[in-house]
């Protein structure tokens, strides 16, 4: 069972995450440079661990310009 704060939690999380992208043309413009970016490195067989590198590195940068649309 969950319980009924970790639901909203992660409701409101969620829909920081709809604001964030409705809202902000920058972090549409990083998400479409992301998707480019993980279509790029599937194409040119980049290994495991280069790709979890550029997984935190594009999580760092969407993390980032959500903090600075909550500024």
């Amino acid at each position: 069972m969950f319980n009924t704060s970790l639901l909203s939690s992660f409701k409101y999380a969620f829909r920081g995450i709809y604001y964030a992208f409705k809202f902000n043309r920058n972090i549409r413009i990083h998400a479409v440079a992301a998707i480019l970016v993980i279509v790029a490195s599937i194409l040119l067989k980049v290994n495991a661990f280069e790709m979890g590198i550029l997984g935190v590195m594009i999580l760092l940068v969407v993390c980032t310009e959500m903090i600075n649309t909550a500024i």
